[in-house]
């Protein structure tokens, strides 16, 4: 039997990817036409306010649609737009410096003059190099004007100095632009400095904190740790920068080779970032009280861009293989029936809304014409971050990602699992049967399966820890509140509104009051892995992340071609509490053993009581990958 195509079945193939192309553009346009209203204004359905900073990339978008359909209405749309957006030139009432509003003005516009800024300038100066015959002289020059005011006077102080990263990046996007279209080889250098600075920020395994450590934003050690939300910000916008103003005229926008390495190193990371379902793993989302789905799509068009364009800059075909992955899984979270995107399927509604999740697209139009659809089989790949404490493992049967070092927690910001858990562990498809969660992927739970628990004798209990996190997290409850203001003023019902400050300030405090201590709460777990083992070793830690003396772990993973094997050991010196271990559902071939004290097993609990000394507790198991 043949198995060469049927003759013609290419190009049957290359034909529905244009169409799909072709309709996620105008899909998009429509989604952002149906919601106007005559004088062009489209106010959130959700904020109740107009987002200026992300409606102006619809404009970036029908110009795409443009390109590929010369349907003249796209480019109508385009430019109402842009003149749109000039139309919101003002200025910030308190620094008194241009600014396209709302901007931070609002606080129902859940964004910064920096973002905004970035992506208004961006968009007009695109629009008034690439078609300048649209604009008369007169708009043209109120589209020209509106830029000088805002990056001289704003912008490019933003894309140099801002200690926020993903914030400086993105006004170096709109910098980048305008200087390449007024031949302002000052506000080139300010972008390329900001660029420069985000490199030297990422650490040395690649990874983009979300805030500096240094800086005086950083205000809780969790927001400096992993963002798989904005982590491919840094990347894609530095690629972006540099390819605006590589043509410049007196401008070096070459990368070197020290720039290039950071830059592999950071696109490497967000593969790591990545389960086998698709998606990123949300335990090590830093600003992680903004989404309260299980995962999120909608960081997924700075992925596509991201990695599309680091696969040609670098030469790296891993890195187109997982553009298309990423782009295979955003396209399945394109609504068909509006063309708007979506964050997620499922429960959970996340703080951004469809306006935001729908512009952003235009990082994807960008590239659309180019990008792979899905991604192509290719061999299984390893990526070992020690310094972030991240492990991801590939196998032909299964994907797993691990955490160990993590940098704090709180009630709003920081990563919830680490320790050594196995964040994710998905069984590939086998043609029969779709790809398999086999792990617990719930955030923010205590009990979590596959965790050593203590509760130390004679400890604080959960009302007088309640009290303690009320006292010292106060800017928390505070910001959970104004969070629940905004959900009870969306269109949403009052009964979805008020479902938020049950789940996310009363039953999230109840449950990081816990007095139960967790080894997937310790932030100090260090690994070691040969390719084949990985061992994690750590301690019992409460929900911030400190340690209980006389406490030690380790973590052994085993990654075979048909099968995960966990060895997990608990010792204890002189502590004296409640231990429990619940054991994964689906672990097999489970075995129990302690030294020192007793151990009990009832279904899927194993409990063990310390009264000092020496103790040991291993648990033992497998997770065969046979579906």
């Amino acid at each position: 039997m043949s198995l060469a195509p049927a003759p013609g079945s290419g190009r049957t193939r290359m034909t529905d990817h244009v169409q799909l192309r072709l309709g996620i553009l105008r899909g998009l346009s429509r989604f952002f036409e149906r919601l106007e209203d005559a004088e062009g204004a489209v106010i959130c359905p959700r904020h109740r306010v107009e987002h200026t900073g992300k409606l102006c990339y619809a404009a970036l978008i029908d110009l795409e649609s443009w390109r590929h359909t010369r349907e003249e209405e796209a480019l109508e749309r385009a430019r109402k737009r842009v003149l749109r957006t000039v139309d919101h030139l003002g200025l910030d009432p308190e620094s008194r410096v241009p600014v396209f509003l709302p901007g931070r003005v609002d606080h129902r516009n859940a964004s910064t003059n920096a973002i905004d800024g970035g992506a208004c300038a961006d968009v007009i100066a695109t629009l008034l190099e690439d078609v300048p015959e649209l604009f008369s002289d007169l708009d043209a020059e109120r589209c020209r004007d509106a830029l000088e005011q805002h990056v001289e006077g704003y912008l490019r102080h933003a894309a140099r100095e801002r200690p926020i990263t993903a914030q400086r990046l993105w006004a170096a996007t709109g910098v980048a632009r305008a200087a390449r279209l007024l031949g302002r080889r000052d506000w080139a250098a300010d972008a390329l400095t900001g660029c420069a600075t985000a490199l030297e920020e990422l650490t040395p395994d690649g990874v983009a904190p979300y805030i500096p450590a240094h800086t005086d934003h950083c205000t809780h050690p969790g927001l400096a740790d992993t963002s798989t939300f904005y982590h491919s910000r840094t990347p894609g916008f530095v690629l972006y920068v540099h390819e605006v103003l590589r043509e410049m005229e007196g401008v070096d926008a070459t990368l070197d080779d020290h720039a290039r390495e950071r830059l592999r190193a950071s696109l490497l990371a967000l593969v790591a970032f990545r389960d086998g379902l698709g998606h990123k793993v949300l335990h090590d989302e830093a600003k992680a009280w903004y989404w309260t789905s299980a995962y999120e799509v909608a960081s997924h068009p700075f992925d596509v861009y991201a990695l599309h364009v680091g696969a040609r800059v670098l030469d790296e075909p891993l890195f187109r293989n997982e553009a298309g992955r990423a782009m295979e899984e955003w396209v399945a979270h394109v609504d068909p029936l509006d063309g708007g995107a979506d964050s997620h399927h499922g429960p959970g509604v996340n703080f951004q809304c469809r306006i935001f999740w729908s512009g952003h697209a235009a990082w994807i139009a960008r590239v659309i014409h180019d990008v792979p659809v899905r991604a192509a089989p290719r061999e299984p790949v390893d990526v070992d971050l020690p310094h972030s404490g991240l492990l991801h493992v590939e196998r032909a049967r299964y994907t797993a990602v691990l955490r160990g070092r993590t940098l704090g927690r709180s009630n709003l910001f920081g990563c919830d699992v680490g320790g050594g858990a196995v964040q994710s562990l998905v069984r590939a498809s086998d043609g029969r049967a779709p790809p398999e969660e086999l792990v617990c992927r719930d955030r923010f739970r205590r009990d979590r399966p596959g965790s050593f628990l203590l509760r130390p004798r004679g400890a604080p209990g959960r009302l007088a820890r309640l009290l303690r996190l009320l006292r010292d997290e106060k800017g928390d409850v505070r910001f959970r509140l104004y969070v629940t203001s905004i959900e009870l003023r969306s269109r949403r019902g009052l009964l979805r509104g008020l479902a938020y400050p049950v789940r996310h300030v009363l039953l999230r405090f109840l449950g990081d009051a816990s007095p139960w201590c967790a080894a997937h709460t310790d932030t100090e777990t260090t690994h070691a892995w040969d390719g084949r083992v990985a061992v994690f070793t750590g301690a019992l830690a409460d929900g911030r992340g400190a340690r209980v003396p006389g406490t030690a772990t380790e973590r052994r993973y085993t990654f075979e071609e048909d099968a995960v094997l966990l060895e997990d050991v608990l010792r204890l010196d002189g502590v004296s509490g409640a231990v429990r271990y619940r054991l994964p559902a689906t672990l097999a071939d489970v075995t129990v053993e302690a030294a020192g004290a007793e151990a009990r097993r009832a279904g899927e609990l194993v409990t063990l009581d310390a009264t000092g000394g020496a103790v040991t507790l291993t648990v033992r198991g497998r997770w065969p990958m046979d579906a």
